[in-house]
């Protein structure tokens, strides 16, 4: 799907630019990176594949069924009950205002177990955030491009990195140098300091925090130079593992005054699985899969047609323990496996050979067969 939509912007990168009456206006400010970025969260260059043709040949066969994987594996953003709230919990704190530093931004940290859609949620967050300052600069409330003369930097209001492995002092700040095009040298803290300035960068997003020790020099260094990016009116927007107990287990002194100090300045928003025990959790869980069934585009399966939410809903729990990277494991590859068969619908039998990962994987057999025998509880804690 390209974006020469009959309004310009495919409906789901439409979205979000809010109220914006000129949203063309606004993309076309944007660079290239982002354009791509916000057209990869938003699945728009994931074309909807429709209903199968019974009379199609091999080739336009194949053809569908390589956009019918790529359609069921691409997992868009969901807005439930839990994701509703974090987004309202990050709108709390004001948006940063070009060179206003008076009030330092507290530093938001998107935190809980692994699977339970962190990245996600921030990905929404800073594509929307970047479609939104393009609508500022349109208007001219952004501050006006850097221009020494001798050249014109690229305004760069957002900028997401994510963290491959654990870094080193430098690695961090010559990631985020490195996605604006900034040179860097020994001090890649100080040069992104610099193109900060240069860029008008407002946002700076970073996936995967889990990688710093912060109870060692790098946890200081990475501190402080946060730190100094607040001093500069910079939102900075985290996502990790488990954070609260990371930065909980510092123990050494000079870096537990770092954390006592920087966590000051820090606004937790937790995620947590999908609990299915009372009436309004089993509704929210329900409305969740009803969301991803709807996007079921299968031959043995009517359009909207309750298969998830209603005949596998408990089941889908019990294997996946409410964790939504869990629940894509699952389900589309469950969906992968029944495209290739004759009926072409999702079964138990498919579903039970779908693995998911270890977290829920383990055990998951013996869950299975105490819930077959009318004997799981939904209120126990599981793992």
């Amino acid at each position: 799907m390209t974006l020469n939509h009959e309004l310009g912007l495919p409906p789901t990168v439409r979205r979000l630019f809010g109220a914006d009456p000129h949203p063309e206006q606004s993309w076309a400010l944007m660079t290239a990176q982002d354009q791509a970025f916000v057209r990869g969260v938003t699945g728009a260059d994931v074309p909807d594949p429709g209903r199968p043709q019974l009379d199609a040949g091999p080739d336009e066969r194949r053809r569908y069924g390589i956009a019918l994987e790529d359609w069921h594996h691409s997992w868009p953003y969901s807005r439930t009950l839990q994701t509703a709230e974090a987004e309202m919990q990050y709108r709390t704190v004001r948006s940063p205002r070009p060179r206003r530093t008076a009030d330092l931004i507290p530093i938001t940290l998107i935190t809980g177990p692994p699977g339970t859609g962190k990245t996600k949620l921030m990905r929404r967050i800073a594509a929307e955030t970047m479609c939104q300052a393009a609508w500022e600069a349109r208007i001219g409330i952004s501050a006006p491009l850097y221009d020494d003369g001798l050249f014109t930097a690229p305004r760069r209001d957002v900028v997401i990195v994510d963290l491959p492995k654990k870094q080193a002092e430098q690695q961090l700040f010559a990631l985020l140098c490195q996605q604006v095009g900034a040179p860097f040298d020994k001090d890649a803290r100080a040069a992104f300091g610099r193109a900060v300035e240069r860029h008008r960068i407002r946002w700076v997003f970073v996936d995967e925090i889990q990688f710093i020790n912060f109870d060692g020099q790098i946890g200081k260094y990475v501190h402080d130079g946060f730190k100094s990016l607040q001093n500069m009116g910079v939102r900075v927007v985290l996502t990790g593992h488990d954070m609260r107990q990371q930065l909980a287990a510092q123990r050494s002194g000079a870096r537990e005054a770092a954390r006592v100090q920087s966590e000051a300045r820090w606004m937790l928003i937790e995620l947590e699985p999908y609990r299915r025990s009372t009436k309004g959790e089993i509704t929210e869980w329900r409305k969740l899969l009803q969301r991803i069934e709807q996007r079921i585009r299968l031959r043995g399966h009517e359009p909207g047609e309750a298969v998830l939410s209603s005949e596998f809903e408990e089941y889908l729990w019990v294997s996946t323990l409410g964790y939504m990277s869990h629940v894509s494991t699952l389900v589309s590859g469950a969906i992968n496996v029944a495209a290739a068969t004759a009926d072409q619908r999702i079964t138990r039998k498919i579903l039970d050979l779908v693995a998911v990962e270890k977290r829920a994987q383990d055990g998951r057999a013996q869950r299975l067969q105490l819930w077959d025998a009318g004997r799981f509880s939904f209120r126990q804690r599981w793992r």
